[in-house]
């Protein structure tokens, strides 16, 4: 045997142990590594955690601040409507129509509305108006619905001219003082920027309905209108005028 053999075996052997040595210490360091790895992944869990229950927390704290707000809200609005304080009337009636800081009452909210109307609210009106031709609260009145609403209209109230063009120019024909009563209140209310006064108008031109001819470049501007506001009707509406 050549005597460098046993020489180059002890070195390869030295070499494999020390591979060996590095490969545990490299093995020592992953372990170690994910052991900190599940430690922060525990402690990521437990933060989350709490953010969940401190969310839940604040939740709770927004939703009694707001039923007490509501609350105190109601308590403060029913000693101002007491001294017939019009705008408090309507508000306080919108919490009795709604239910919000005290029990929901339909006739309550009525006979709040009323009491505003009486002083010439033209948002009381609106409200009462709205109240009376739907029956809530109050005997379905489509005539007196109608007054309601006229007498806020003439205001310049924007929800009454929008609901009483809608009205006038279907299910309350009846009550109009003349063929053209409903577009001249559409107009004024899709002037302002409501919608749906934009699109019955828009269908009025589109169809010639409520006296008035038919007028495809006066529909799609409203149609157009109401588009320009996010209006999904009024896109589909100015596509179909466009023949697309």
């Amino acid at each position: 045997m050549r005597p460098d053999i046993p020489n180059q075996a002890d070195d390869r052997i030295a070499r494999a142990e020390e591979r060996i040595a590095a490969a545990e210490e490299r093995i020592a360091a992953l372990e170690a590594q994910l052991t900190i790895k599940d430690e922060a992944l525990q402690s990521k869990d437990k933060l989350l955690q709490a953010q969940n229950q401190a969310l839940q927390v604040k939740d709770e704290l927004i939703q009694a601040k707001d039923e007490d707000y509501h609350l105190l809200s109601a308590q403060l609005c029913q000693l101002a409507a007491a001294q017939s304080h019009a705008r408090v009337q309507v508000l306080l009636g919108k919490q009795y129509r709604d239910g919000r800081g005290v029990v929901k009452d339909s006739a309550e909210a009525v006979r709040l509305f009323h009491l505003a109307a009486e002083q010439g609210d033209s948002e009381a009106q609106t409200e009462l108006g709205c109240m009376t031709f739907a029956g809530n609260g109050v005997a379905k009145d489509f005539a007196e619905a109608v007054r309601l609403l006229r007498l806020a209209a003439a205001q310049g109230h924007a929800k009454a001219q929008c609901a009483l063009g809608i009205w006038l120019s279907s299910i309350c024909q009846q009550y109009a003082q003349d063929s053209a009563e409903a577009v001249r209140w559409l107009r004024l209310a899709a002037e302002s920027g409501k919608v749906q006064a934009q699109l019955k108008l828009a269908y009025t031109y589109e169809t010639g309905a409520s006296g008035v001819e038919v007028d495809k470049a006066e529909a799609m501007r409203w149609f157009s209108l109401a588009d320009t506001q996010g209006n999904f009707e009024g896109a589909v509406g100015l596509k179909r005028l466009r023949g697309m």
